[in-house]
């Protein structure tokens, strides 16, 4: 987790980049998964409750669109830091 928004935007190595406003009530928000409870992954609002913004880079969404593959061909970074809502903002 970041203090404030990071100065610059790596968009080169994603296929996706994305500022998105998030509230999170009690402070313990973390990558999950439907089954088989929380990756062990660090919290992403370590700060408690309140207002933040996460910023999700994305590759490989396109490459299964069926949704079936042996082996994970998605990639995800999160990162979060203390911010009040904004709109999304999509970094080309």
């Amino acid at each position: 987790m970041h203090s404030q928004a990071p100065e610059t935007v790596n968009t080169h190595a994603w296929d996706e980049v994305l500022d998105h406003s998030l509230y999170a009530p009690y402070g313990q928000v973390r990558v999950s998964r439907m089954e088989h409870g929380p990756y062990d992954l660090p919290i992403l609002t370590p700060r408690g409750a309140g207002h933040y913004r996460v910023r999700v880079h994305a590759r490989g969404r396109d490459t299964e669109p069926d949704g079936f593959v042996e082996e994970p061909v998605e990639d995800y970074l999160l990162i979060a830091w203390p911010q009040p809502p904004e709109p999304d903002v999509i970094h080309a």
